[in-house]
């Protein structure tokens, strides 16, 4: 078994915050999914989604495509960006895609490979661009996902063995560190959990920037200058580990709105139903909802849904739930 240490620092960006438990939830609610097919034309398995103005956009795996473009009710499933080094093609596509870029016709992809954010036009989906390339000293810090917060100014989970983020200033170039506060300390093998999921979310109504690890059920929130405000952490977790000594996944994905911060909870490949906790940034909890298991979701806030997608699943692994009408998106 692993031996999990976790000393809380001052969280840096001059200035302390304010831990606050969660787990206690008044509201539960089982919810009810509807599956959706893809059709037989299209070989892909679903690994994950965002939704977007009218539509949705999936990652697809085992495809030469690297995303499904649809309308608003699952029609017109249609493959886009080509995987490949030609032109309009790229070699890989991070799970944070589908952010409007400051140019609002586009959307944004990033290749992990190429360590540069791309855009597209949903209405034109065929080309795809060059937005921005990342300079050298950004890719030192390995970034695999990337996101745009305010003016131009971009952020990104470290993935060179140290926890925290990174933010880059386009326009100046200025590269700035953002500690997550914490030291996690593995006494039996010290580089497993530093290479679990690392899951970052922004909400640009509030300028909040989320980010937590699979493996340890804590949410770290920064203003939109790094310093750390309140970190949330889940107080009924328990650690779990596969037969292998990897610890289990608990936080699977991470969405926020204006009010609330939506947590993917449950690893799919222990559990039979995932769990969605809504908390507000106080860190109340606010209602839990079961569903099937899942790796990755979205919230469609004016259709009021939850798109789920599952890569196990045989079929295509994509589920619609209603959010009842009771729960504050």
């Amino acid at each position: 078994m692993f031996f999990i240490a976790t000393v809380f620092n001052s969280c840096g960006k001059d200035g302390g915050s304010e831990e606050v438990g969660f787990g206690e939830f008044n509201t539960h609610i089982s919810l009810v999914g509807k599956p959706i097919s893809i059709g037989d034309s299209i070989p892909a398995v679903i690994g994950s989604v965002a939704a977007i103005e009218g539509g949705y956009l999936f990652y697809t795996y085992v495809s030469d495509y690297l995303l499904l473009i649809s309308d608003d009710e699952f029609n017109n499933f249609r493959q886009i960006i080509k995987k490949g080094n030609g032109p309009n093609e790229l070699s890989q596509v991070s799970g944070t895609f589908g952010q409007e870029l400051d140019d609002k016709s586009l959307l944004s992809v990033f290749d992990p490979n190429a360590i540069a954010l791309y855009g597209f036009n949903p209405e034109t989906p065929d080309s795809v661009s060059l937005y921005y390339e990342f300079p050298d000293n950004f890719r030192k810090y390995i970034p695999r996902e990337v996101i745009k917060i305010k003016d131009g100014c971009y952020v990104a989970p470290r993935e060179d063995r140290v926890y925290g983020m990174i933010s880059f200033d386009s326009k100046t170039g200025t590269i700035e560190e953002w500690p997550v506060g914490y030291d996690f300390k593995d006494s039996q093998n010290p580089k497993e959990d530093i290479i679990s999921k690392r899951l970052v979310a922004y909400c640009p109504e509030n300028g909040m920037v989320a980010e937590t690890y699979g493996c340890f059920p804590r949410i770290i929130l920064h203003n939109e200058q790094g310093r750390v405000i309140k970190v949330l952490t889940y107080d009924n977790y328990k650690e779990r580990v596969y037969s292998q000594g990897m610890l289990a996944e608990c936080f699977m994905d991470m969405q926020m709105t204006s009010n609330h911060i939506w947590i993917l909870y449950g690893d799919p490949h222990m559990d039979n139903q995932s769990r969605i906790f809504i908390v507000d940034y106080e860190g109340n909890g606010v209602a839990e909802l079961g569903i099937s298991p899942a790796h990755q979701f979205a919230i469609d806030r004016k259709k009021r849904r939850v798109i789920a997608v599952n890569p196990n699943e045989e079929e295509t692994g994509i589920m619609v739930y209603r959010i009842p009408d009771s729960i504050e998106i």
